[in-house]
């Protein structure tokens, strides 16, 4: 089953905001568009893609979703109209390893912090909010992004989005890398306009990725098993009430490695990361280990201000 996205729609404050892109710069084509209750709508063609609608709000009471909309987000997009397609298993098998497979990157607007724009890229691609953002790379060199061998027509026909080869889509790029750590099994991947879907993968088979993000995969992972020493982890990974193995394990899945199973949990117990509680859990015969919880303002501190963990 594929998912076909059909329309964009952009909200904007004034009709010509989008037009100098989606019409000039990504050469989009109009197509029709009309008044409707509260706001004003116009969509643009781009070949074989999805097509790209604007919507304007218009004034009265039913212009007050898109009005909220745009005071708390600005000039923004949201999917509207997806079609399901059922394609031959083996086929989209077979298309599938001729994708180019890359993480998932976004540009910062002029007026975003670099932190605010990677948190709004998580936002969106994966619906968690508020996670500890930590910045350990930047990607510069300027052979990262090859487009010797850029095919306009090939281009057009994987997007429907018309690009020249002078555009500045394709000049030199500096990548800003960040590394979350979160259950990922609470998010909602989300594809974006230029990509067919969007997914987690297991480290262990980790398909070759396009451009230099293999590169960022490792230097991503090198970061945060150094930084786990300095910086806690956890409170988004495990349950409230927590048992010291729990944790232990935790750390070394992280970390790819054995930790002492005895002292480990305690050198965090010591950092006054965890509270023990005056309840156990019970599993199994003579087997009743305490519980404990993170001490949520020395775990904030903690993110702040570093400590060590040796």
């Amino acid at each position: 089953m594929t998912a076909v996205l059909d329309h964009l729609a952009i909200g904007t404050s004034a009709p010509a905001d989008g037009w100098d892109l989606f019409g000039g710069v990504l050469g989009g084509r109009w197509a029709y568009g009309s008044d409707s209750a509260g706001f004003w709508w116009g969509q643009l063609e781009f070949g074989a893609g999805p097509k790209i609608e604007l919507l304007t709000p218009s004034g009265g009471p039913d212009a007050a979703f898109l009005e909220r909309f745009l005071a708390a987000r600005g000039a923004g997009s949201a999917v509207e109209a997806v079609r399901l397609e059922i394609q031959n298993a083996s086929q989209a098998a077979a298309e599938a390893q001729n994708q180019l497979i890359s993480l998932r990157q976004t540009l910062a607007a002029e007026s975003e912090k670099l932190v605010e724009a990677a948190s709004r890229n998580v936002r969106e691609r994966t619906g968690i909010d508020n996670l500890f953002l930590q910045q350990f790379k930047t990607f510069g060199d300027p052979t990262r992004l090859d487009f010797g061998e850029f095919d306009e027509e090939k281009w057009f026909e994987a997007t429907g989005v018309r690009v020249k080869r002078d555009n500045w889509l394709l000049d030199q790029t500096v990548s800003i890398g960040f590394y979350a750590i979160t259950d990922f099994s609470q998010s909602v991947p989300q594809p974006d306009l230029m990509s067919e879907s969007c997914a987690w993968f297991d480290l262990d088979r980790l398909p070759k990725l396009g451009f230099d993000h293999d590169e960022m995969v490792r230097e991503a992972l090198h970061t945060i098993r150094i930084q786990l020493y300095h910086y806690p982890i956890g409170i988004s990974l495990l349950p409230e009430k927590f048992t010291l193995s729990e944790i232990h394990s935790l750390y070394e899945t992280l970390l790819g490695k054995k930790l002492d199973v005895s002292n480990f949990p305690k050198k965090l117990v010591a950092l006054g990361l965890l509270k023990k509680l005056d309840e156990k859990r019970s599993i199994g015969a003579h087997r009743s280990p305490h519980l404990y919880k993170f001490d949520k303002g020395r775990y904030a501190d903690a993110l702040r201000e570093g400590l060590v963990l040796s």
